[in-house]
Parts: structure tokens; sequence; C-alpha cells
């Protein structure tokens, strides 16, 4: 795929992720409108990976697969380090930023493959048990990947 058939992707998604994350309506990560969670967690993570893998196409390399975190172990140090600036600044730990970031990315390294058929999951939502309960993905962490991702694209 060339660089700019991904682009206009990851555009496209990051565009449909952010509507999805204000009609959400989330607040200190606790969404408002719970319908909108697994489309958001899905779509997010697939504009996340589409950007990452974009970035690893411009250094030349080619992944496959829907592991974030693989993908995001597969960026140079420069680009890493890129996202890594963007994030930290929301991060009021300076000193715990990296192992809260490693913890976020693998809360969420597989959305876009088990948030698909989130009904299936164990613990889904039921008419007494919300959504909210159920959600083990940071929401905020999700929106600041794709903003940092986007920074750099």
């Amino acid at each position: 795929m060339s660089n700019f058939a991904m682009n206009m992707d990851f555009d496209g998604f990051y565009e449909a992720t952010m509507l999805l994350y204000d009609a959400t309506g989330v607040v200190n990560g606790i969404p408002s409108n719970v319908e909108l969670v697994a489309p958001l967690v899905v779509n997010g993570c697939f504009c996340i990976e589409v950007g990452l893998k974009y970035l690893i196409d411009k250094q030349g390399g080619s992944r496959r697969g829907h592991d974030l975190k693989k993908l995001f172990n597969w960026l140079d140090q420069a680009d890493r380090d890129s996202i890594h600036d963007y994030i930290s600044q929301y991060h009021k730990d300076p000193t715990k930023y990296h192992s809260w970031f490693d913890n976020e990315i693998e809360v969420l390294k597989n959305g876009f493959v088990s948030w698909r058929y989130f009904y299936e999951q164990q613990g889904t939502p039921t008419a007494t048990v919300g959504v909210v309960n159920s959600v083990t993905a940071n929401l905020t962490f999700l929106k600041r990947l794709c903003d940092g991702i986007k920074s750099i694209i």
C-alpha cells in the first residue's frame, strides 16, 4: 500500500475516532454514552494500527497484525520518543510515565480484535451491568495515542 493511501486511511479513521470520542462524552475517563464505547475502541485501535503501520512503512519496513504494542515497538526510536513526548505532557508523574504507558498499551494492544465482538466476551454488559463496569480500555489514553501519532504524521 502506498504511503498516500495509508495516510488517507489514517486521517479518515482519526477523524472518526475523534467524532466517536466526543459523542461518547468521556469525562475523566468515564463515558456518558456507553453504546458508543465498543465502536470507539474498535475504530480508535484500528486508527492507531494504521498510523503505526504508516510510520513503519515510512521507515522502509513492513508489518502485519493488529498487536499495537508490537507495532509501536517496531517504530524507530525517534518516532517512539516523539509519541512519548506528546503523551507524557498529560501525565501527572513523569517518574511513572513509562510504566503507565506500558500498562495502557498492553490493555489496548489487541483492542481491534477483542472489542469487535465485545458481546462475546465474558463480563459483557447485561440489563443490570453497564458497559462502564466492563470497560478495561482507557479511553483517554486511546485518544491521546491517536493524537500523538497524528502529531508526527
